[in-house]
């Protein structure tokens, strides 16, 4: 295969590839720009467009010298790579938000112990994390929701104006509508089992 086609083939990956990297990296960006992150889904697309169009391109510009069918590789991975970034989102996510866990799986128990013995004083509503917690999640976010003798934490990666997101730290005997009536009872919230007992992520819509 030709430099040309290798180099196409290259961009094709890393373009297609950037809408994976937008996805994983979107809570931070979302807590560091705002609203600006949700445009910013539109660049993995234009990059994608961009390679492919100048892929397309060169198959035409060359169909009146010597024909090569190496010339359609550069656009096919493009656009493979491209479906299975976009059909895979959500196992990507997912994937990312249990490994994220398990690797500070340590570090979001020490917290809950804190807060539980007094160590750490917090109240009901919003809590900044101190030092040396502060980067736990992209918004250094604690919510404390108070219940009838137990109290749930959720630690928010995402606080968005339409939806809020984190692990959450939910004791037995704490019944989840105790939680979710606080928000958006039109929308069903949505969450999942993580490895550890009594933590699960999860997603309100305000």
């Amino acid at each position: 295969m030709k430099k040309g086609n290798i180099l196409l083939s290259i961009a094709g990956v890393l373009s297609a590839s950037s809408f994976i990297a937008y996805l994983l990296l979107y809570n931070r960006l979302y807590h560091a720009i705002g609203a600006i992150a949700d445009k910013l889904i539109f660049v993995p697309a234009l990059l994608v467009l961009i390679v492919f169009i100048i892929c397309v391109w060169r198959i035409f510009y060359n169909a009146n010298r010597k024909f090569s069918a190496s010339l359609f590789i550069p656009a096919a991975i493009t656009i493979i790579i491209a479906i299975l970034a976009f059909s895979l989102s959500d196992t990507i996510t997912t994937s990312y938000q249990d490994s994220y866990f398990g690797n500070n799986q340590v570090a979001f128990n020490q917290v809950v112990t804190k807060v539980t013995l007094n160590q750490l004083p917090v109240t009901e509503g919003i809590n900044m994390l101190p030092a040396p917690y502060q980067n736990l999640v992209p918004t250094d976010e604690l919510i404390v929701y108070k219940t009838a003798g137990k109290d749930a934490y959720l630690f928010v990666t995402l606080d968005h104006s339409t939806r809020i997101e984190g692990y959450m730290y939910l004791p037995e005997g704490i019944l989840r509508y105790e939680i979710t009536n606080k928000y958006n009872p039109t929308v069903d919230p949505e969450f999942y089992q993580l490895e550890e007992d009594n933590w699960i992520w999860v997603c309100f819509y305000k």
